[in-house]
């Protein structure tokens, strides 16, 4: 008997809260594990659906390029100016893309 007459109380189980602890933080890993799974396939499609319209651009460009500017050289110094900037830009954009494919598995 405790103090006063009552019954000491039995301390929880220890390892009861700890499995359950562990289990809590297991299914908060998977679950952070898969959010970010989703979040880098969202990323992925992006990155492809850029990198397309990048390429459709970048082709109107190189054509704007190759045809008649009648002399006027502003607007293709500007034609060229875009098409490296549309260049570089899809370089990085398909880096990050074959990037995210081999952390993906795809």
């Amino acid at each position: 008997m405790g103090i006063g007459g009552l019954a000491a109380a039995t301390p929880a189980a220890p390892c009861a809260v700890v499995e359950t602890s562990a289990a809590a933080q297991d299914v908060a890993r998977r679950k952070a594990e898969h959010n970010e799974r989703q979040a880098m396939e969202r990323r992925f499609q992006a990155l492809e659906d850029e990198s397309a319209s990048l390429e459709t651009r970048r082709v109107e460009v190189q054509a704007a390029l190759a045809g008649d500017h009648g002399g006027d050289w502003q607007k293709l110094h500007g034609l060229e100016e875009e098409e490296k900037t549309l260049g570089e830009t899809l370089t990085a954009k398909l880096a990050e893309w074959e990037e995210l494919g081999a952390r993906l598995g795809l």
